[in-house]
């Protein structure tokens, strides 16, 4: 856990998961094992982030969403539903 970082009300961390500084996880949150978030990263409510993706610096990720692999900073708006494969 990174130094100002805010894991909100029923957010759920993997083992093995890093946070990086500043950055938020919103409530309901699910972040899977060995998962990397970099710093100043904000995580929507009720966000699914699969086992082994990396969330980069300054990304911003929808409430709702879910995906796996590398996520470069900007916004994405999804659902569990429909997964993101791994971007490279």
């Amino acid at each position: 856990m990174g130094e100002g970082a805010v894991i909100d009300n029923m957010a759920q961390i993997g083992q093995n998961a890093s946070v990086g500084r500043h950055c938020v996880v919103g409530a309901q949150g699910g972040v899977g094992p060995g998962v990397l978030i970099e710093d100043n990263a904000v995580l929507g409510v009720q966000v699914c982030i699969l086992a082994g993706a990396m969330i980069r610096e300054g990304a911003r990720v929808s409430p709702g969403a879910g995906f796996q692999g590398l996520w470069y900073s900007g916004s994405h708006s999804g659902s569990p539903r429909g997964m993101t494969p791994w971007r490279s």
